[in-house]
């Protein structure tokens, strides 16, 4: 039995769902290329022998309600007739409003930055700030203080000119960042009533040198680059607001601490799950109302002699069955893509068939030299370390283009002067880089999206199984 290769290919669930989420554009639009082709169908295949009603749907309940009335002058009738426009004018209200709900839910889901990002690859910019109050008696305006600078920056007028600056909507700016505050925890015993004799002694210390509360400032988005601009932009904003003394307090504003992070983010993820089941709870209730719709009866004795049979509740009937049928098929279609794709597309794929360690992600699109700004580079060079148990040489194989690897190995060996990274190549097909597998203590192999493949993988597996050296692990490119 291999020790890279598992017995049993494992199946992701969140994964999957996370690759369904990032082809949902695809399946809305072949969801909607169903419903037009299905409606379209059915409307030609009854234009023979049916007229489709061209008014407007103020009209047509004028048109029926003159041809129910006309059939009895029974007072009873005539209310039956009232009560069933009414209840069917009411339900076609909210079918209006709810596709009006879904159109917008839709487009909110494809443009929206933070529904659109990796939630196992959020990169997070953070600063935190100490405002000072530099005046005596000033403790019990603090909580005031921080809740007026937590207002300006996550409603302040200055994001509509950062996010025209951005090219992107105000409101998916501002989801994207998060403003939060807090006091010393001897702060909090004060507001709440209650001080002990320690809290005394720490609290005349702190008036003597001025009360102060802290901000945290984070921003998340898929790139360091962008996330550092926009929280760089939001401390300007700050800072230009230091001198305004509100509530009349002189105050001063300390940077304490700041960074920038990969790493999974678990709320995004949550997030994004919720809004991605209001839009099929959105759907779901559609569907309810146009089968009670479907499904309400004329009053008793009642029967149009009207020529139209195809009516415009059929057609919407038609091309809600069409689109989901579009959503089932693409669903299916993607699933069996998903399942029998050779294609490496994320580690976490790799994870489900093959025992490999996980020494870093990093997208090779943004070359490698961006790979050294990142703090990727130290989450590669650490886990590099730690399996490496000091190997001397150590080769870089993978199925990757030349400058790829070559940017690779020329980073690492900046980091480990110590140790010889030797540049391989593909070992299933080239010989130059198979023979160099003689020459080395350990391996790491080097894998790129959407070029690489599993199969190929399996195939460098066999042949390093029987040999004596190390695999470190697989980078991701």
């Amino acid at each position: 039995m291999s020790r890279y290769i598992k017995e049993e290919t494992e199946l992701n669930v969140l994964d999957l769902l996370h690759y369904y989420t990032k082809h949902s554009i695809s399946i809305i639009i072949v969801a909607v290329l169903f419903a037009g082709l299905i409606s379209g169908y059915k409307v030609i295949k009854n234009r023979n022998t049916n007229h489709i009603s061209s008014n407007s749907e103020e009209t047509e309940m004028s048109t029926e309600r003159n041809a129910l009335f006309d059939l009895s002058d029974k007072e009873q009738q005539q209310q039956n007739v009232e009560n069933y426009l009414t209840e069917k004018s009411a339900l076609q209200n909210t079918v209006n409003s709810l596709q009006e709900q879904i159109r917008k839910q839709n487009a909110y889901l494809a443009n929206s930055v933070l529904m659109n990002l990796d939630p196992y690859h959020v990169v997070t910019s953070r600063v935190d700030i100490r405002v000072w109050a530099m005046e005596d008696g000033e403790i019990q305006q603090m909580n005031t203080l921080l809740l007026y600078y937590k207002q300006l920056l996550n409603n302040g007028r200055y994001l509509s000119e950062l996010a025209k600056e951005l090219g992107m909507d105000s409101a998916y700016l501002r989801e994207l960042i998060s403003v939060t505050s807090a006091i010393p925890d001897y702060l909090e015993d004060i507001f709440q009533g209650g001080m002990t004799a320690t809290d005394e002694d720490l609290l005349a210390s702190h008036i003597a040198q001025g009360s102060y509360g802290y901000l945290y400032i984070t921003v998340r988005g898929n790139a360091a680059e962008w996330t550092e601009k926009v929280r760089e932009d939001i401390l300007s904003y700050l800072y230009s607001l230091e001198d305004e003394k509100p509530f009349g307090i002189t105050q001063k504003l300390e940077e304490v601490d700041r960074f920038t992070v990969t790493s999974t983010d678990m709320e995004v993820r949550n997030v994004q799950a919720n809004s991605n089941q209001y839009n099929i709870t959105l759907y779901n209730q559609l569907n309810t109302i146009n089968t009670t719709m479907s499904n309400l009866n004329k009053p008793e004795d009642v029967v149009s002699e009207s020529t139209v049979v195809f009516s415009r509740n059929d057609l919407l009937k038609y091309i809600i069955f069409g689109g989901t049928v579009g959503i089932l098929f693409m669903i299916l279609f993607l699933g069996y893509k998903y399942l029998f794709d050779d294609s490496v597309s994320t580690y976490e794929r790799i994870s489900q068939k093959f025992n490999l360690n996980h020494l870093g992600s990093f997208m090779a699109s943004d070359n490698t030299h961006r790979l050294a700004e990142t703090p990727t580079l130290e989450m590669i060079c650490a886990n590099v370390r730690i399996y490496s148990d000091e190997k001397d040489r150590i080769l870089l194989a993978g199925c990757v283009n030349e400058a790829l690897l070559n940017g690779i190995g020329k980073i690492l060996s900046e980091h480990f002067l110590n140790q010889n990274f030797i540049i391989g190549g593909n070992i299933t097909e080239d010989p130059e880089a198979r023979k160099k597998l003689s020459d080395c203590d350990a391996v790491i192999l080097l894998e790129e999206r959407k070029v690489s493949k599993h199969s190929v993988i399996h195939k460098e597996l066999e042949i390093l199984e029987p040999l004596d050296v190390k695999l470190l692990g697989v980078i991701v490119a």
